[in-house]
């Protein structure tokens, strides 16, 4: 069946990308299909990189800037990616991703240079009406808030979560594995304080008992062999 493949694709879901359009599908219903005739619905946002500061590996400030961040993304104008842009934006992704917190870091913007940091203050200073928008909407000025944060951390990337990790590892001369189990285990005992209220705790006994429930009916449902599944799949 050739499950594993280093270049075939067996279902759209396997192209992994930064950010990926979605829908929920049907039974059977192929997700391009889906995307094609129905349109997106919502936008998975992969990739993000774990704050080890914080228990849940990110804070409410930081989802008000992806907020902010995919409300401009919705709002501007945005022409055709065509192919040179395309290898460009993955160039440039490889190069934050690797050289980031070099302050003198040039990236490609139409095939001309640019610096990271330039670059970046221009996209913070768009990104402000959004937040106006976020913060109309919600009564507060939060939104605008986190953003001015996240524009200090361009203008002096110690204030990173990278930056921050740098200074205590030098600070308290600890390795990335001393600095990574020690984070762990701050992060593993403040998540261990406490319980589930119980009435919290019976409602996800109830839905752990129904989803095993519901999958044990559509697995009785079946009337397709593995054979016939796939050749009806892959007919779409």
């Amino acid at each position: 069946y050739l499950q594993m493949n280093t270049s075939l694709l067996q279902l759209e879901n396997e192209f992994y990308s930064t950010i990926r359009p979605k829908r929920n599908v049907k039974s059977g219903e192929r997700p391009l299909e889906a995307l094609t005739n129905k349109g997106i619905e919502y936008v998975e946002v992969r990739a993000l990189d774990l704050n080890p500061y914080e228990p849940l590996g990110i804070d409410a400030e930081q989802i008000r800037f992806l907020d902010t961040f995919l409300l401009h993304c919705l709002l501007a104008e945005s022409g055709q990616c065509n192919e040179q842009e395309f290898f460009e934006i993955g160039s440039n992704l490889t190069k934050v991703v690797e050289q980031g917190r070099d302050p003198q870091l040039v990236l490609n913007f139409e095939s001309s240079p640019i610096l990271m940091q330039e670059w970046a203050s221009e996209l913070m200073d768009d990104l402000a009406h959004s937040a106006s928008i976020m913060d109309h909407i919600h009564g507060e000025e939060k939104y605008t808030t986190s953003l001015k944060n996240q524009n200090n951390k361009i203008e002096n990337p110690e204030l990173t979560p990278s930056g921050r990790m740098l200074s205590e590892m030098k600070e308290k001369q600890l390795s990335f594995f001393e600095f990574s189990i020690k984070q762990s285990r701050i992060q593993r005992d403040l998540l261990g304080v406490g319980s589930l209220e119980a009435d919290a705790n019976r409602h996800m006994q109830n839905i752990s008992a129904a989803s095993i429930l519901r999958q044990k009916e559509i697995e009785d449902a079946d009337t397709l062999s593995f054979d016939e599944f796939l050749k009806q799949w892959n007919e779409f």
